[in-house]
């Protein structure tokens, strides 16, 4: 009842396998529940050897541990021996409730969070033999308005390329540098090369990156509500046309958005953050970050990696009972961030940063 207690106030969801009925072995349902969980809490007192294989599986898998022991590190198994325990006292559960509150707290860390949007658990841990891949095609000003000469002055990083690198930081940060997602081009790909087996990071609108549109068309023959990116008719540059987002085929905005500003789209813009299974194959991720600006892709780019952000949507998510850490169970969210007005620099101010909206989808009648 400690760890019960202890979970609950974290609004974690604790399960124990000998208090339910199955119908399968009891072996698979705690190897499947090990892989569906957030973080594994196991008590080794005893060296007893089932428990231990489960640790070992919850470590194969990525999993955060907390290891419990009435014993000394000396008398535990020799696996385990050089890991944190935290030894307690059976006639002092008091101590251990707020020892464990401490480690529950230090393994849902903002490194935690971040973790579960950009690796949710259902995926388990990413090694170097899995398949994390950026797919994005930066399309630079240069090529959309056919300017020549390039920009006059150094551009600090935006758009697209937050994505990347933030995802990139990320994986770094949690994972170590041998796990980094690969970065591909959609331009250098045929197309059927999207239909491989791949956890995707698509970044940026159909028009910088087609991958994006064809992403949203499989999800609109599976879920609503239907969602996709398309020409802005009242557009007057036909060279770099601006796109507006559409669901259910109408125009898209979030509430109170004032879409008639002249600060619209360039001072201020919204941006899409779409995840789910892979349509092409629904044990992998899909994760699309995509803006009708590059402001717009900037934010949601923004978002998909800033743990605050994380945490807010992580919260809303919960509301429409949706689990962060089950890529199955697919959900989009509009973000929105704001671009200082007379300023040079042409900058993004991240402070701005805000979760507009955060909804599901459902299986497509």
């Amino acid at each position: 009842m400690t760890v019960w207690r202890a979970a609950q106030e974290r609004s974690l969801t604790c399960y124990r396998t000998d208090h339910e009925h199955w119908a399968e072995s009891i072996p698979e349902v705690i190897q499947r529940e090990i892989r569906a969980s957030r973080l594994v809490v196991a008590d080794v007192t005893g060296n007893n050897p089932n428990v231990l294989h489960e640790v070992g599986v919850a470590q194969a898998l990525g999993k955060p541990l907390i290891l419990l022991s009435q014993e000394t590190a000396p008398e535990s198994a020799f696996n385990v021996r050089s890991l944190r325990i935290l030894t307690y006292d059976s006639r002092d559960l008091g101590q251990l409730g707020r020892e464990l509150e401490q480690e529950l707290t230090r393994v849902s860390s903002p490194s935690e969070t971040l973790r579960a949007m950009l690796v949710p658990s259902s995926l388990g841990r990413p090694t170097t033999e899995s398949i994390f891949v950026i797919a994005a095609s930066p399309l630079s000003y240069r090529r959309a308005v056919g300017r020549s000469g390039g920009y006059k002055r150094l551009r600090r990083t935006s758009s697209d390329y937050v994505g990347v690198r933030g995802i990139l930081q990320a994986f770094g940060l949690l994972f170590g540098f041998d796990t980094l997602p690969d970065n591909v081009d959609p331009e250098d790909c045929q197309d059927d090369v999207l239909k491989e087996s791949m956890n995707i990071y698509c970044v940026a609108s159909p028009k910088a990156n087609r991958w994006t549109g064809a992403l949203l068309a499989e999800y609109r023959d599976l879920w609503v509500p239907s969602l996709e990116f398309r020409a802005d008719p009242a557009s007057k540059n036909l060279r770099n046309v601006n796109i507006s987002l559409f669901a259910n085929g109408a125009e898209h905005w979030p509430p109170g958005w004032d879409r008639t500003s002249e600060g619209d789209r360039y001072f201020r813009d919204f941006g899409l953050i779409v995840r789910g299974p892979n349509p092409f194959d629904e044990s992998k991720m899909m994760t699309i970050i995509a803006g009708r600006s590059s402001l717009g892709t900037e934010a949601a780019s923004i978002a998909l990696t800033d743990p605050r952000a994380v945490v807010d949507i992580r919260q809303m998510l919960q509301g429409l009972r949706i689990d962060l850490e089950n890529h199955a169970s697919p959900y989009w969210v509009v973000v929105s961030m704001k671009r200082a007005e007379r300023d040079a620099k042409e900058e993004a101010l991240r402070g701005t940063l805000q979760v507009e909206q955060v909804n599901a989808l459902r299986p497509k009648p």
